[in-house]
């Protein structure tokens, strides 16, 4: 058992090892979503993601460069009062974030800028989205992967739901087979 007045930071260090974050510029993204699917080489490297985006072509692209690259997808999503995060990684099962979301939902999105935000929204989601990440990185505790946490600050409503893959998801189906 570890002391109490250890550093987390240290501790985390200790089970994961050094490690670096890296972003994906949003004109890579854009350039796989226009030239045909992201493969693993998009992803070199990475152990997992966390998804920032706040649009639906960037999270598709994500999601299919996760997949092709068997890694962990850390999603998160604020609008108004309410939130959401979940863990997608359909190759060490459960669904991807297309079997959530089927349809290109880029017509029928809300965005923040159209429907606003409550800002400690985006903090709260952020810091699930975190921990989730040290988790995932560490093995440490359960996972949020196979479900999709919902939070209403409004009420402070917090429900868990538990998401199966969707058999003819064009993202994991070959997964599921």
């Amino acid at each position: 058992t570890k002391d109490p007045a250890y550093s987390d930071v240290k501790y985390v260090d200790e089970l994961c090892g050094p490690s670096t974050v890296n972003t994906v510029p949003p004109q890579t993204l854009e350039a796989f979503r226009d030239h045909g699917r992201p493969g693993p080489a998009l992803l070199q490297g990475v152990d997992l993601v966390v998804d920032a985006t706040d649009n639906y072509p960037a999270r598709y692209t994500l999601n299919r460069a996760c997949i092709a690259a068997a890694v962990p997808l850390v999603s998160g999503a604020a609008v108004r009062s309410e939130g959401q995060v979940a863990v997608f990684d359909p190759v060490r099962g459960g669904p991807c974030y297309r079997c959530l979301y089927p349809l290109d939902g880029a017509d029928t999105a809300l965005s923040c800028s159209a429907s606003g935000v409550l800002a400690p929204v985006v903090g709260v989601i952020g810091s699930l989205q975190a921990v989730e990440a040290l988790k995932l990185l560490a093995n440490y505790g359960q996972s949020l992967r196979g479900s999709l946490l919902l939070l209403d600050m409004m009420t402070m409503d917090i429900r868990r739901l538990r998401l199966a893959p969707a058999p003819d998801c064009p993202d994991c189906a070959h997964l599921h087979g």
